[in-house]
């Protein structure tokens, strides 16, 4: 569903292999809880996707682990698995 999609909104764009369901295990031990259903559901379709210039449109499961770590004691935002054009 999710690599379609891409596709169908990004022709161009390169789609990472599916997240290691051990990858997505670790993401949401590091981050204290499940992962929201469709963000889980798209990583565990591409772990990844670049878009125009080679600009991660979707990170890697590693590296929303590695960018979201709660740090002093604050949770991850919500949104912290999308990120925004600059």
């Amino acid at each position: 569903m999710w690599r379609e999609l891409i596709r169908e909104l990004a022709p161009d764009a390169g789609l990472g292999a599916p997240a290691e369901p051990g990858a997505l295990r670790a993401a949401e031990d590091a981050l204290g809880g499940p992962l929201p259903r469709a963000p889980a559901g798209l990583l565990a379709e591409c772990d990844g996707a670049l878009g125009p210039g080679g600009l991660d449109v979707v990170r890697e499961t590693e590296r929303i682990r590695r960018d979201n770590w709660p740090s002093a004691g604050s949770p991850p935002s919500p949104t912290s698995t999308c990120r925004s054009s600059p």
